[in-house]
């Protein structure tokens, strides 16, 4: 099944594996899927075939955010339903609900902060979503003026994220 609602579905059990500061960060963020980039958004990033563009994070980056200056949308993470199942099939080799776990893990990443060297990086060493797990201690939270706080120490102060 390749329709819209299993998009939603094995995006939203990809999100609901993330550690628990992980977890709590994505839940905030709205997620989209749609069966193709936006051409505003083509447009914008300078994409000339919509075939490239599997997903985007459009937001302020948790490590970029401050309480003092709130942002005027929500964070985004887009899904581009075609593209994704285009990719799928020329590949050949990875199973449909695992590239849709990939693109959401990716996407969601940048919410975190990471940049995509960071992610590829990642990526040549395992699978992104084990590195979550074991990240949860280094990645850091919105700033507090100067300060900034960890993701886990904000967790468990009790900290909405």
């Amino acid at each position: 099944m390749s329709d819209t609602q299993h998009f939603y579905a094995v995006a939203e059990r990809t999100i609901e594996s993330f550690p628990d500061p992980f977890r709590n960060g994505a839940r905030a963020v709205v997620l989209q899927v749609v069966d193709w980039p936006p051409q505003e958004i083509l447009d914008e990033m300078r994409i000339d075939d919509p075939h490239e563009l599997t997903g985007l994070y459009d937001g302020i980056p948790m490590t970029e955010k401050s309480f003092a200056d709130p942002a005027p949308f929500p964070d985004t993470v887009w899904l581009f339903r075609e593209p994704i199942l285009d990719e799928w099939r020329t590949r050949g080799d990875i199973e449909l609900d695992d590239l849709i776990a990939h693109v959401t893990v990716h996407e969601f990443a940048h919410h975190f902060g990471w940049s995509d060297d960071d992610i590829a990086r990642i990526e040549q060493g395992g699978h992104v979503r084990g590195v979550l797990r074991q990240a949860g201690q280094r990645i850091t939270q919105p700033t507090f003026g100067r300060r900034r706080k960890r993701l886990d120490d904000l967790a468990l102060s009790g900290h909405a994220l």
